[in-house]
């Protein structure tokens, strides 16, 4: 990192990611004893993707353990000329920049006025409209501001420039994402959204909200369409990151699977998944965001969707970073195509189900209906 052109020391504890291959199997857990790794630091692929975290000293620390045949830091240089980097542009020169090189960028202070032209507008455009409230507009390649012919801008708030230690796994002001809630098992609207969305983050900080589908889902049994509710201890009017949420004792996990044995033993797939399901909803789990996180997971496993970064701190609403945001929109309300359902021929087809019906009733071939 540099700042006015002079580079600064890198932080103790500043962690990049390395791709590794060990000798045999069982220096995995040496490496995990020594190095006090957790699953955090393998981040979503976990340790069969052989990427790990590490600090420069933990690096140093492994390479002299004598386990190693391989290792090498992380290369981004597929994020160039992508959407994924802020300012959300493929001109140039942002058509170079990646997580690890990037900029150099101004950063807006209060009084500052700089020279206005195309090639910066994607910088700072989002700031002059959305946080200080101008109107601007580009024609026949002339900026516009508030009406008037405008070749510089002076800004009136002060910006700050947030980076995480984490700098390969850190969601900070480098990105411009889609903001998703943490759903149980979202249905398939759900998921073609975060399939088409760029760079997005799962906000595990934002508080939750009850009767949504972030502790509901929809299944059709035989009988009827069901919603089924994973319980939560009560919060008592204390706002509370989805993060934190525990499960109640009544949770019942068992009834869940019992009640998608009974509405997908029929269906065609359901034997192939179940196992995974039973997992995913074992007795013993204790968070609601445990459940959520591993049946995303799981879907977009089996439809062929990118994982999401996760963000364990609540991302503002206004936040520059934001490109779009969803927590607050209805999903399972749109009709989608229509797909075999176990039940039809007693309900019809019935739109807004959760992800896991089609994958259930179609397998694999449920990817094509995102």
């Amino acid at each position: 990192v540099f700042i006015d052109g002079k580079e600064i020391e890198t932080p103790e504890g500043v962690q990049f990611n390395y791709t590794y291959r060990l000798k045999n199997r069982a220096s995995q857990r040496k490496m995990d004893e020594i190095l006090e790794l957790t699953d955090l630091d393998y981040g979503q692929g976990g340790r069969q993707d052989n990427t790990v975290a590490l600090t420069l000293s933990e690096l140093e620390t492994l390479k002299g353990l004598d386990i190693l045949d391989t290792i090498a830091r992380v290369e981004h240089t597929a994020q160039q000329g992508t959407l994924a980097i802020f300012p959300n542009s493929i001109q140039e020169p942002y058509n170079t920049w990646d997580i690890d090189n990037f900029g150099p960028i101004t950063i807006p202070a209060k009084g500052l006025t700089i020279e206005l032209n195309l090639q910066n507008l994607p910088l700072y455009k989002r700031s002059i409209t959305h946080f200080e409230g101008h109107d601007l507009y580009v024609l026949d390649g002339v900026i516009f501001i508030d009406g008037k012919e405008a070749t510089s801008y002076t800004f009136e708030q002060d910006h700050f420039w947030m980076m995480g230690d984490n700098r390969h796994n850190s969601l900070d002001a480098r990105f411009w994402g889609f903001v998703f809630p943490l759903l149980l098992f979202p249905p398939l609207d759900y998921l073609q959204a975060l399939k088409k969305a760029e760079a997005p983050v799962i906000d595990l900080g934002e508080h939750f909200i009850k009767q949504t589908w972030r502790n509901r889902y929809k299944v059709l049994g035989p009988n009827k369409l069901q919603t089924m509710t994973i319980e939560v201890k009560g919060q008592k009017g204390i706002k509370t990151p989805i993060l934190d949420i525990v499960l109640a004792q009544e949770a019942k996990l068992k009834k869940h699977i019992r009640t998608l044995d009974t509405s997908y033993n029929a269906a065609a797939f359901y034997e192939h998944y179940r196992d995974e399901m039973m997992d995913i909803l074992h007795p013993e789990k204790e968070k609601l965001s445990q459940i959520n996180k591993e049946g995303l997971l799981f879907l977009c496993e089996h439809f062929e969707i990118e994982a999401p970064r996760f963000s364990e701190l609540y991302i503002e609403k206004n936040h520059e970073g934001i490109k779009a945001d969803f927590r607050e929109h209805s999903f399972g309300a749109t009709h989608g195509e229509p797909y075999h359902q176990v039940y039809q021929d007693r309900h019809g087809f019935v739109p807004g189900l959760s992800g896991i019906d089609a994958l259930f009733n179609l397998g694999n071939t449920a990817l094509t209906l995102i």
